[in-house]
């Protein structure tokens, strides 16, 4: 092992230089309240080729902001523009932050690893290509059956059902049929609602078309099967019509 006189007699190693610099912009969605949040970075090398990456998506925004997220994007996506012209901030509401070095990475490593960093309103970056695009109705296959699977329950899921003839009644779980659905709500706060329907409007005749377990103002309802004492009468009174 060296002596430290052998390592102070050691010559000092080359100085690390810098491989460019990288600066955070920042916005002031508000200017009343002055917040600031990071939308995006811009980093410029040796060379002066410049990149900038701002926030894209709202929809962490819209839990801070509400509507306000879309002028954000706007105002970022400004931001951008200016950044990589080299052109000052484009609002009162955009801040260029002081730029600082960076060392050991490319310019586009800058940005991505600064901009997982500082920017924590944005989601993992998604490639518009890579997105799949579904109708409606595959989409809303997909997420009954994902749901069954989950909650280890089959049901119907009824979907554009007339809201003009449905209504809920609430349903304690705490007594009478469907006592079942006991296995699959959380806690003892969450209640059942009996979606009905008015199948035939003038004699008022009600059938049951799911049951749904929700928190109020907390959780999503969940619907499930109605047990068989609920369900849509077969025979002369399914069949009955208006007069």
């Amino acid at each position: 092992m060296n002596s430290w006189l052998d390592l102070l007699k050691t010559p000092p190693s080359a100085r690390l230089e810098p491989a460019g610099v990288i600066f955070v912009i920042r916005c002031t969605p508000d200017i009343f309240t002055g917040e600031q949040i990071n939308v995006g970075v811009c980093a410029v090398d040796p060379k002066g080729r410049r990149k900038a990456k701002v926030v894209t998506e709202p929809a962490r925004l819209q839990c801070l902001y509400g509507e306000q997220s879309v002028n954000v994007l706007m105002l970022a996506q400004a931001a951008l523009e200016a950044a990589e012209r080299g052109a000052p901030s484009p609002s009162a509401q955009i801040v260029f932050d002081d730029p600082a070095p960076y060392f050991n990475s490319t310019l586009d490593q800058a940005v991505e690893n600064t901009f997982a960093d500082q920017v924590t309103v944005a989601l993992p970056h998604r490639d518009p290509a890579m997105r799949e695009e579904l109708p409606d109705d595959v989409a809303q296959t997909r997420v009954a059956n994902a749901v069954k699977d989950q909650i280890g329950l089959d049901f119907e899921l009824l979907a554009n059902t007339p809201a003009g003839d449905c209504e809920y009644r609430p349903w304690p779980t705490h007594h009478g049929d469907p006592a079942s659905a006991a296995e699959w709500c959380r806690n003892d706060q969450e209640r059942l609602l009996q979606r009905e329907h008015t199948a035939h409007p003038p004699d008022g005749q009600r059938v049951g078309l799911g049951m749904c377990g929700a928190v109020p103002s907390e959780a999503r309802p969940r619907v499930v099967r109605p047990p068989p004492s609920q369900q849509e009468p077969q025979g002369p009174a399914r069949n009955r019509r208006r007069d």
